[in-house]
C-alpha cells in the first residue's frame, strides 16, 4: 500500500476545517468497487478525520490519469506497506 498526501495539507496551507486529501494505491483494492475501497481505508482511521480519498489499484495508479498527474505535482508520500 502506498499513501500520498495532497491538497492543502501537502502544501501546508490548510485551515482548521480543511479535509485531508489522500491517494491510496493498494493491491487489496483489486476486484473491489470504489465504495468498498474507500470504506476499507476509512475503517482503519479515526472517524473524526475528514478525508477525501482516491483509492486505486497499482495498475490504475501506474496508468496515471489526468487527476493523478495533477495532484502528483504537490503530493507527499506518507506511507508504504
Amino acid at each position: 500500500m502506498n499513501v500520498f498526501l495532497f491538497g492543502s495539507y501537502a502544501k501546508r496551507v490548510h485551515l482548521i476545517d480543511s479535509d485531508v486529501d489522500v491517494v491510496v494505491a493498494s493491491k487489496a483494492f483489486e476486484g473491489m468497487n470504489y465504495v468498498d475501497r474507500v470504506a476499507l481505508v476509512r475503517e482503519k482511521l479515526p472517524p473524526e478525520i475528514s478525508l477525501d480519498i482516491i483509492s486505486l489499484t497499482p495498475k490504475e495508479f501506474e496508468r496515471g490519469s489526468v487527476l493523478i498527474r495533477e495532484v502528483s505535482k504537490h503530493w507527499v508520500k506518507i506511507g508504504k506497506e
